[in-house]
């Protein structure tokens, strides 16, 4: 070995690598020496028995290392879960538990009191004791039923007031009502009660607008009127028509043809009519029905004896009463005529 690299680095030298020998001959040496190195370790190895080492790859480590963490984790993850679990269905099981051991405690009673129809009852479990109180009813009044005491629950109707005699103290009429006081004799109580109106008493029935006979002989309908004798209010109102035979409808004519020109009373008219030939009955019809104003035609008669001469009051009513004016008629002519 050291022979043949004697003969290398003659060589070398040989070829012309005179300038760099010794760092050729140091590198030579070093290789020699890395050589003979690299031999006794061989032959120290091959000269030492194997021993079985219990170490692994680093690889194979790192994926076993990986695998473990992983179950550990899913482990870790598990056990939080099962402990909640646990930890629910033990508080379930202490509820349960704890509502069946209450069941089981004799009830501490809270009582509601009798009343009339329920006795007395435990607002918890509804235990009864005793028997309901019953009506404690207080008697019926003028004013107030039959009422029991406690609930105020009632049977049948107050019983009024009976007065055993009433005073009136206003008069009822037609046009107003009365009032009428008493006492009653269960409570004493003053008692006052309204008397119905009066019923109206008719009077005559009184033309308003008379029924006509036109010349031409047809009848117009007319209104009348009743009112009451006591207070004067007209109590019916109707329309009429003149049923009238051909010569009442002749008188009706000839009498509304004198009133256009002088003045009567109904007494004269009939007799004027009955003097121009018509019957009683047609004369009395056509002054009752020739819508007249007696009142009005006693002053148009006093006004015409004063234009043709002088009377005195009393004169010139007795003139009139002698036409056949009323008194009452033949006063307010002779006042309106200035007398």
């Amino acid at each position: 070995m050291s022979s043949g690299t004697d003969d290398e680095v003659d060589k070398t030298l040989e070829d012309g690598h005179d300038s760099e020998p010794s760092e050729a001959k140091a590198e030579l040496a070093t290789s020699e020496s890395e050589s003979t190195d690299s031999s006794e370790s061989d032959g120290n190895a091959n000269d030492v028995p194997e021993i079985e080492s219990n170490e692994k790859p680093e690889d194979a480590t790192s994926a076993e290392e990986q695998v473990s963490d992983e179950t550990e984790s899913s482990d870790s993850d598990e056990k939080p879960i099962d402990k909640k679990a646990k930890i629910i269905g033990g508080v379930i099981a202490a509820v349960i538990v704890l509502l069946i051991g209450i069941s089981l405690l004799p009830c501490r009673h809270d009582w509601q009191e009798a009343t009339c129809t329920e006795p007395k009852t435990c607002k918890k479990c509804k235990e009864t004791e005793g028997e309901p109180l019953g009506h404690d009813y207080a008697e019926a009044t003028c004013t107030e039923p039959k009422t029991c005491k406690r609930c105020g629950e009632t049977v049948g109707s107050a019983l009024g007031h009976e007065v055993g005699e009433w005073t009136i103290v206003k008069e009822a009429t037609c046009s107003s009502t009365g009032i009428s006081e008493g006492v009653c004799t269960r409570c004493g109580e003053k008692q006052t009660k309204s008397l119905p109106k009066l019923d109206h008493t008719p009077g005559d029935w009184e033309i308003t607008t008379p029924s006509t006979v036109s010349s031409d002989g047809s009848i117009t309908a007319g209104v009348r009127t009743r009112s009451c004798t006591v207070c004067g209010a007209v109590i019916d109102t109707e329309t009429y028509r003149l049923e009238a035979t051909t010569s009442q409808r002749n008188a009706l004519r000839k009498a509304q043809s004198y009133l256009n020109t002088m003045a009567f009373s109904h007494r004269g008219l009939v007799e004027q009519l009955e003097y121009e030939g018509y019957s009683t009955d047609d004369a009395t019809f056509a002054a009752d029905n020739c819508g007249a104003d007696w009142n009005v035609q006693a002053e148009r008669k006093a006004q015409s004896y004063l234009s043709l001469m002088g009377f005195s009051h009393s004169g010139l009513v007795d003139q009139l009463e002698y036409e056949g004016f009323t008194t009452e008629q033949a006063e307010h002519g002779v006042s309106a005529a200035g007398l």
